[in-house]
């Protein structure tokens, strides 16, 4: 249960920023987006390390809470 809901949590962080990336993107205009690639590859980056973490924290107290119950 507790997987469940840390997984849950990790989903919904990482699916609340789009909308508002989305609302600004309008408001960019014609604005030329080349020179931010690279800060689009470090976020992207950074998010797929910090979910990792998250998948793997999961895990550990999945394992430790099945030890637990034991």
């Amino acid at each position: 249960m507790l997987r469940r809901s840390i997984l849950l949590v990790a989903l919904l962080w990482a699916i609340l920023p789009a909308p508002v990336a989305a609302l600004q993107a309008g408001s960019l205009g014609a604005q030329n987006l080349r020179p931010y690639g690279y800060l689009f590859a470090a976020y992207a980056l950074a998010w797929l390390l910090i979910m990792g973490w998250i998948f793997l924290l999961a895990r550990r107290i999945g394992r430790l809470s099945d030890r637990l119950g034991e």
